[in-house]
């Protein structure tokens, strides 16, 4: 949708004190507004998965390592939107994979999250991303920001923005 920005959104975000940030392997729930977090994301993407579902309230975001059982994160992530539904009128779900001439590497990890965002009736986004350390570099290599800060919630993958959710 747009170019991806210099200074990276989310060391931006960090420098800010504005950033929830997901560690490998973590999965949480992130309500957005004034006493909670205004960007959630995610970094060091370099054969990693990310499996999230945003509204214009709320994220779930899970940094999934290539090693993890996938049933068992959307196990949590269930959980996670179950517990919290209210946060979460009109969701999307978003699947970010490595991937090489945008074909994802992860096909049955990718494949089991599908199926169950398809089973919450959150038919998934899915983008791909160049796991290459080498293939460029820029500020925001290897990272995913749901960014709650302006008049809509907007969801980057390395700073190219791919999505925009109407509060």
């Amino acid at each position: 949708m747009s170019q991806p920005l210099i200074g990276g959104i989310l060391q931006q975000a960090r420098n800010a004190r504005q950033l929830t940030s997901i560690d490998m392997g973590e999965t949480r729930f992130i309500p957005f507004g004034p006493k909670q977090s205004s960007c959630v994301g995610t970094e060091g993407l370099a054969g990693c998965t990310v499996a999230m579902i945003v509204s214009s309230h709320a994220v779930i975001m899970s940094h999934i390592l290539p090693t993890s059982d996938a049933n068992l994160v959307m196990d949590t992530i269930e959980g996670l939107y179950d517990h919290n539904r209210q946060w979460f009128r009109s969701p999307s779900s978003t699947i970010v994979g490595a991937g090489y001439n945008m074909v994802l590497l992860i096909g049955p990890m990718a494949a089991i999250i599908e199926a169950r965002f398809q089973r919450l009736t959150i038919p998934p986004r899915v983008h791909v991303y160049d796991p290459n350390p080498l293939s460029s570099e820029f500020a925001g290599r290897g990272t995913i920001v749901v960014d709650s800060r302006g008049q809509t919630i907007n969801v980057y993958i390395e700073d190219t923005l791919v999505e925009c959710i109407e509060r």
